[in-house]
């Protein structure tokens, strides 16, 4: 829902909120920044860990503290990368956490608390489109810090 025209924004808002269960969030208080992204938008958080142990520990502890309403761990894949001015070459697991763009900053200090690399690669990618029944379970099970 990156969308910059603000009609849109209110029409796709409205038609969400309508779909969402009563006390799963309000889309139409969010704020919204200059991307067109509100507070309720739904984010996909990826970061390969080193084990399958460590991507499980950080799976639990942002599912604990309600920063993602799902989580999936992949199976290990190589990973080719500079680090330190040298190619470097390692296993990692990849882990996927879906959340809303209200939890990101918590998620991501929460990511790095409990990974062991000194900069772990977190990405966050917006999602453009989703069911709106899944869409409102993932508000309805992340809860904004503060």
């Amino acid at each position: 829902m990156f969308l910059r025209d603000g009609d849109n924004l209110r029409k796709v808002a409205s038609a969400i909120a309508s779909a969402r269960p009563r006390g799963a969030g309000n889309l139409g208080s969010a704020a919204v920044r200059e991307s067109g992204a509100t507070l309720d938008t739904l984010v996909e958080v990826t970061v390969n860990c080193p084990s399958r142990e460590v991507a499980e520990r950080i799976a639990q502890a942002a599912l604990d503290a309600r920063l993602a309403a799902a989580c999936n761990i992949a199976a290990s894949l190589d990973s080719t990368y500079r680090w330190g001015g040298k190619l470097e070459s390692t296993r990692e697991t990849p882990l996927v956490m879906k959340t809303r763009e209200a939890c990101c900053a918590a998620l991501f200090a929460l990511v790095r608390r409990l990974h062991p690399y000194e900069t772990p690669g977190i990405l966050a990618r917006g999602v453009t489109r989703a069911d709106p029944a899944y869409e409102a379970w993932v508000v309805s099970e992340t809860s904004v810090p503060g």
